[in-house]
């Protein structure tokens, strides 16, 4: 596999923050973490995935996936390794449908900005690709922590120039790196 600059970044930073907090990798992107029949599971997305160069995107999503007690850890562990877990429509799999439920967020609907945002970086800029990872470290303690442990949970006030302000950073890195 190829390890673009930021998957770097994110494997110097975010990898061992979320480690000391009980997190497991999952795949390349992912990461795990069981609490009896729940399971919680952040997973990065990359907007242009194997770009090494130039303007580039990020998000994150997050989510809760409760499933009934009586299933066993058998039948979880094909649930939780499933690419349809992750499918934004309803599922396909009989498994999911009768025995587990999920809440799926954004990690920016989280935050102040109160709907989907994509961190955006430079891929030829070693610094800016530990910011993104960073930032992107800061916000899962800050805003995914409380969100995975409380039922009910209140997001903060909307401030709506974050999703602006990184759109208008990807855009200015778009134009300089043409």
């Amino acid at each position: 596999m190829l390890e673009t600059p930021v998957q770097s970044a994110l494997e110097e930073v975010l990898v061992p923050r979320l480690g000391a907090l009980g997190w497991k990798r999952r795949g390349s992107r992912g990461f795990l973490q069981r609490h009896g029949s729940t399971a919680w599971v952040i997973r990065i997305q990359h907007g242009d995935y194997y770009k090494k160069h130039g303007a580039c995107r990020l998000t994150v999503r997050v989510m809760r996936v409760r499933f009934l007690p009586f299933a066993s850890r058998k039948a979880i562990e094909p649930c939780l390794r499933s690419p349809q877990l992750w499918r934004e429509t309803s599922w396909d799999d009989p498994f999911l449908l009768r025995f587990a439920r999920r809440t799926m967020r954004s990690l920016g609907e989280l935050t102040e900005a109160g709907e989907p945002f994509w961190y955006s970086y430079d891929a030829d800029s070693a610094e800016d690709c530990l910011r993104v990872a960073t930032e992107v470290a800061d916000d899962i303690e800050t805003y995914a922590m409380p969100w995975f442990s409380k039922l009910f949970w209140r997001a903060p006030h909307h401030i709506k120039g974050r999703k602006q302000a990184e759109q208008e950073r990807f855009d200015t890195l778009r134009a300089s790196k043409g």
